[in-house]
């Protein structure tokens, strides 16, 4: 395992310093090279969790070959939506244009996540905006596997926190 990359260097959109909430921990098949990724993506109600709730995930995908990325991204209330989708897509970029000096195939990488990142996922993988502002298309994505995700939104927080969606009626 390779803990705690960077995968944003500069807190730039947030004058909250969050610490390690926008590192990975990568979890590498052994003795392999030209293998799958696939990156990981907590629940949690976008208010709590960590990349440690998905370690085994890591290690036992690492174990049948699959290189596994397991992210941190920030919260609320430090942070409202969409940034956390903006977390994930960071971390996809970063996976995408780093994991080939690991020795993985950075054209085969999945996204999985569960409860909210399976919610935080399936916006990745359906709205080109957030891998477009790291110079991404969809199609970086190989495919999305949401556990489950909540998707309708109205049903899950009709009365939407603002301290998780924001002021802005579209999110």
């Amino acid at each position: 395992m390779v803990p705690d990359i960077k995968y944003v260097e500069k807190d730039d959109d947030s004058a909250v310093s969050l610490g390690n909430r926008r590192n990975l921990d990568l979890y590498l098949p052994a003795d392999l090279k030209c293998f799958p990724t696939l990156m990981s993506v907590f629940g949690g109600g976008l208010r709590k969790g960590e990349k440690s709730q998905d370690a085994s995930k890591g290690k036992l995908f690492a174990k049948s070959g699959i290189a596994t990325a397991v992210i941190n991204y920030r919260l609320s209330p430090e942070v409202s939506h969409p940034l956390h989708v903006k977390d994930v897509a960071n971390a996809f970029a970063w996976v995408k244009r780093n994991i080939s000096k690991y020795g993985g195939d950075s054209d085969a990488i999945y996204v999985i996540g569960h409860s909210a990142g399976a919610y935080l996922i399936t916006l990745l993988a359906l709205d080109g905006s957030f891998l477009a502002s790291d110079g991404l298309k969809l199609n970086a994505i190989k495919g999305a596997i949401p556990v489950s995700a909540f998707h309708d939104v109205d049903q899950v927080a009709p009365n939407r926190p603002k301290d998780v969606w924001g002021s802005n009626p579209k999110f």
